[in-house]
C-alpha cells in the first residue's frame, strides 16, 4: 500500500510540475502556489512536496520514526534560504520544547505557568505584526524567518502550548511528535490553508499504513482537485487584477456601489476556491502519507446563516478556535453562572479576533493591513451576535426560545430538497451579507495601499 501511495506521490510531483511549467512558459498569469521558500524559481517550485513525501514514504518501512523525523527536517532544510538558517531555527523550536517541558507542572507555581506559557506564546505570534506595524527595516533572511514563523509555525506552537499546559494532556509528550507535528513537509505550502491545527488531532489522525482507508485513488483524486482549482484562482485572480481592477472610475453613485458589491461576491466565489484549493492539496498529500485528515470545506457558500458559514467555511480554523480559544475561556465563566447566551458569542469574537489579530501584516500572498483586519473583526462581531439577536427577537414577541447557537454547534445539515422560502431568503440574505463583507475589506486594502 505505501508503495502504490509513494507512486501516487510521484505522479502528483509530475503533474504539478507540467501544470507549473505550462502557466510559466505559455501564459502571463502567475502560478500562486508554492513551497515556503524565498525562490520563485521552478526548480524550487510545489512540485518538490510530493516529490520528497514519496521518497519518505518509500523509506518509512525501513527507518525508525526517528528517522522519518529527521526527513522532515531534511525538507525544511531543503526549502530553507540557507543550512545555517534551518539549523537555528531548529535549533530554536527544540530550544522551546525543552524550556517548556523543564518547568513545573505540580505544586504551587504549576497554575501560574499553565496561564503564563500559553499568554507568552500567543503575543510570541504578535511579534511580526508588531514589525510590521513599525515599519522597521528587515533583511532578505529576516523577512522569510517571519514569514515561515507566521505562516507555518506560530498557531501550531500555540496549539501545542495549550495541549499541555492549558488542558495538562500527556499524549504524545515526545520530542519526536512535537516536531513531527511542527515539520511535517504539507504544512510549508504558501499560501497554506491547514496552518490551523489541533496537536492531539494531528496525531490521532496518524496510521502509518499509507493513503489508509481513503485510498490512493481518492487521495491522489482529491490532490489532483486542489490543483486544478489552484490554477483556476491564478486565472481568477488576473483576471481581476488585470481587468476588473480598473473598472469603478468608469462609474459612480448607485452603479459604482453595485460594483463594489459584485467584486464582493466574485471574491467570496475566488477566496472559497483559493483556500479549498490549497487544502484539498494539502490533505491528498497527506492521506498518501497515512494521515487520516479531513476534508475541510463543507460547503460553505450554501450556508444559511453567518454563523453556519463559519462552522461550514475552514473547519480546521473552527475546530482551533473552539479548542484553543473558547473552550478554555468559556468554561469557567458559564460555571460562574454567566448566560451560555452572552458567553458564547463574547468569547467566540475574543479568540477570532485574537488570532484573526496575529495574521495582520506579512503574509505569503498578499499583506494584509490593520485596515482590513479591523474590517474582519466587525464583520465577526455582526456574524456572532445575530444568533443572540435572533433570541432576543423570539423573546420580546413571547416565542419559545431554541438551543444556543454558538461556533461550537454542528452543522445545518437541511437537505436542499426540503429548503422553505424562508431557507432560500435566508440563504440570499447570508451570501448578500458575506458579499458585502468582502466588498468592504477589498476597500480597506485598496485605501490602505494608496495611503
Amino acid at each position: 500500500m505505501k508503495i502504490r501511495s509513494a507512486l501516487a506521490l510521484f505522479a502528483l510531483s509530475a503533474l504539478t510540475f507540467l501544470v507549473t511549467y505550462w502557466l510559466k512558459s505559455a501564459s502571463d498569469v502567475p502560478f500562486l502556489y508554492s513551497l515556503i521558500h524565498p525562490s520563485p524559481e521552478l526548480t524550487k517550485g510545489l512540485w518538490l512536496l510530493p516529490l520528497a513525501t514519496a521518497f519518505i514514504l518509500a523509506a518509512r518501512s525501513h527507518v525508525p520514526e526517528w528517522a522519518v523525523v529527521g526527513f522532515y527536517l531534511a525538507f525544511f532544510a531543503l526549502i530553507s534560504p540557507t543550512l545555517a538558517f534551518a539549523i537555528a531555527l531548529i535549533g530554536v523550536t527544540i530550544s522551546f520544547f525543552l524550556i517548556e517541558d523543564s518547568l513545573p507542572r505540580k505544586g504551587k507555581f504549576a497554575h501560574g505557568w499553565g496561564l503564563i506559557i500559553p499568554t507568552f506564546t500567543v503575543l510570541l505570534a504578535y511579534a511580526p505584526v508588531l514589525l510590521y506595524t513599525l515599519e522597521l527595516r528587515l533583511s532578505f533572511f529576516q523577512f522569510f524567518c517571519v514569514i515561515v514563523f507566521k505562516a507555518s509555525l506560530a498557531m501550531r506552537m500555540i496549539s501545542w502550548v495549550v495541549h499541555k499546559r492549558v488542558y495538562k494532556r500527556t499524549t504524545f509528550p515526545t520530542l519526536r511528535e512535537y516536531l513531527e507535528f511542527l515539520y511535517c513537509p504539507v504544512f510549508f505550502v504558501a499560501p497554506g490553508q491547514i496552518q490551523f491545527f489541533l496537536y492531539d488531532y494531528f496525531h490521532q489522525s496518524k496510521t502509518l499504513k499509507g493513503s489508509g482507508e481513503h485510498g490512493e485513488f481518492r487521495s491522489l483524486a482529491l490532490a489532483l482537485w486542489g490543483l486544478a482549482l489552484m490554477v483556476l484562482f491564478s486565472f481568477m485572480s488576473y483576471f481581476f487584477t488585470h481587468t476588473l481592477f480598473s473598472l469603478p472610475g468608469a462609474f459612480e453613485g448607485l452603479k459604482l456601489w453595485l460594483l463594489h458589491f459584485a467584486f464582493g461576491f466574485y471574491w467570496l466565489i475566488a477566496i472559497y476556491f483559493q483556500q479549498t484549493a490549497g487544502m484539498s492539496y494539502q490533505v491528498g498529500i497527506a492521506r498518501l502519507m497515512g494521515y487520516r485528515f479531513k476534508y475541510d470545506m463543507h460547503w460553505p457558500l450554501l450556508a444559511r446563516s453567518p454563523i453556519d458559514y463559519l462552522r461550514r467555511h475552514s473547519s480546521y480554523v473552527r475546530d482551533y478556535i473552539v479548542e484553543v480559544g473558547l473552550k478554555p475561556t468559556a468554561l469557567p465563566l458559564i460555571r460562574r453562572d454567566i448566560s451560555p447566551y452572552l458567553v458564547y458569542p463574547l468569547m467566540s469574537f475574543v479568540s477570532y479576533a485574537v488570532f484573526i489579530g496575529a495574521q495582520t501584516g506579512y503574509r505569503t500572498d498578499t499583506n494584509r493591513p490593520w485596515l482590513e483586519t479591523l474590517g474582519l473583526i466587525v464583520f465577526l462581531l455582526i456574524y456572532l451576535i445575530l444568533p443572540t439577536l435572533k433570541q432576543l427577537f423570539r423573546k420580546l414577541l413571547n416565542r419559545p426560545s431554541s438551543p444556543a447557537t454558538t461556533l461550537a454547534s454542528g452543522l445545518d445539515e437541511k437537505p436542499i430538497r426540503r429548503w422553505t422560502a424562508y431557507d432560500y431568503l435566508a440563504w440570499i440574505g447570508t451570501l448578500s451579507l458575506l458579499s458585502l463583507s468582502k466588498a468592504v475589506l477589498g476597500l480597506a486594502r485598496v485605501v490602505s495601499i494608496q495611503n
